[in-house]
C-alpha cells in the first residue's frame, strides 16, 4: 500500500490532512501541498487488494458485468446491507462494531470500483465533488 505521510516543505515536520483535502503542517501550522496522486494511489492500491481477496474466495466481478444491471444491483445492495448493519451498530451504541460495519461499505464499494475498473474516476470524482459542496455553503442552504 501507498506511503501516503508528507512533510512540510518550509519546516520538515509532519503534515496532516485536516479538512477539505488541505494539509497544515503541524511543526509551523502553514499550509501544506497535497498531493492528490498519492491518495488517489492509496485507494487504487487498496481497491486491487480487496478485489484479489474477494476474487481467491470466489466472488468475480468485472468490468463486463457492467452489462448484467442485475450483477450490479445486487452488489450496490450489498452496500446497502452494510448501511443497515452499521445503523444497528449505532442504536446498540457499539462504537467498535460500528467501525467494521463503516470499514465494510468501503471495501463493497471498492470491490465494486476495483471489478468495474473505474476505482480512478471514482476517486478523481471524489476530489472534484469535495471541491464543488465546499462552494456550497453552510448545510448548502438548507435548514436541516
Amino acid at each position: 500500500m501507498a506511503d501516503i505521510e508528507q512533510f512540510c516543505d518550509e519546516c520538515g515536520e509532519r503534515a496532516s490532512i485536516i479538512t477539505e483535502f488541505k494539509r497544515w503542517c503541524l511543526g509551523c501550522r502553514e499550509e501544506a501541498v497535497i498531493y492528490e496522486d498519492s491518495i488517489a494511489d492509496a485507494f487504487y492500491e487498496l481497491a486491487e487488494e480487496i478485489r484479489d481477496v474477494n476474487n481467491e474466495n470466489g466472488w468475480d466481478f468485472d468490468p463486463t458485468d457492467w452489462k448484467n444491471p442485475e450483477k450490479i444491483l445486487s452488489k450496490l445492495m450489498l452496500v446497502v446491507t452494510e448501511v443497515s448493519e452499521a445503523t444497528e451498530e449505532v442504536r446498540m451504541n457499539d462504537l467498535n462494531s460500528f467501525v467494521v460495519e463503516v470499514a465494510d461499505i468501503f471495501i463493497r464499494l471498492l470491490d465494486m470500483t476495483s471489478g468495474l475498473d473505474i476505482t480512478e474516476e471514482v476517486v478523481n470524482a471524489i476530489f472534484r465533488k469535495n471541491e464543488k459542496n465546499a462552494t456550497r455553503g453552510y448545510k448548502h442552504g438548507k435548514a436541516i
